[in-house]
């Protein structure tokens, strides 16, 4: 409750004196957005994080990193209303914006992501090699025993499972819990 608060009272204090069209502002409707989803408000978040959109792409421009991390976060979003074709297509900028930047978690979670949506749409070989770039530049950015990397590995294992290829499958999922055993 004290989260929501202070973020409830900051957006006031940034709308009182027009101060939400600024990058802090951005960032005050961003954080707020996580916090209205984790209290299972996912169109506020969606409607907090579309503005926040807005206003980083008007001040930063299309094609910014805070751009593609505001479109990572509204795809995931939709992604969780079952709003497939928005997350994807979100997912998909953010990483026409990243890939070009170079190898960062951001576009990882991105792939990952948009990984995730295409197995939901029934398109496990798309999924597959996007969910595989994710982990590969997971490995190099964090190294392969980083915790952070059990979510792929799983997602990717559970495809592998509905695709009967129970070998890989197995090991990608063993070493998944492995490493979230570490966490």
């Amino acid at each position: 409750p004290g989260a929501d608060k202070l973020a409830r009272h900051g957006l006031a204090l940034f709308a009182r004196s027009n101060s939400l069209e600024t990058a802090d502002g951005a960032a005050c409707l961003t954080t707020y957005a996580g916090l209205s989803e984790s209290k299972g408000l996912p169109e506020e978040a969606q409607q907090l994080l579309e503005s926040a959109l807005a206003v980083r792409e008007r001040l930063f421009g299309p094609n910014h990193f805070l751009v593609a991390d505001t479109l990572i976060r509204l795809g995931a979003i939709h992604s969780r209303q079952g709003h497939l074709v928005e997350s994807e297509q979100m997912q998909t900028r953010a990483i026409g914006i990243l890939r070009p930047q170079g190898p960062q978690p951001e576009l990882a979670a991105a792939l990952n992501n948009l990984g995730n949506v295409m197995q939901a749409q029934g398109r496990s070989k798309e999924a597959e090699a996007h969910i595989r770039e994710a982990i590969t530049l997971w490995e190099k950015i964090r190294g392969p025993e980083d915790p952070s990397i059990a979510a792929p590995l799983l997602n990717l294992g559970i495809l592998l499972q509905g695709r009967k290829q129970y070998d890989e499958a197995g090991r990608l999922i063993d070493r998944a819990l492995k490493l979230d055993e570490k966490s």
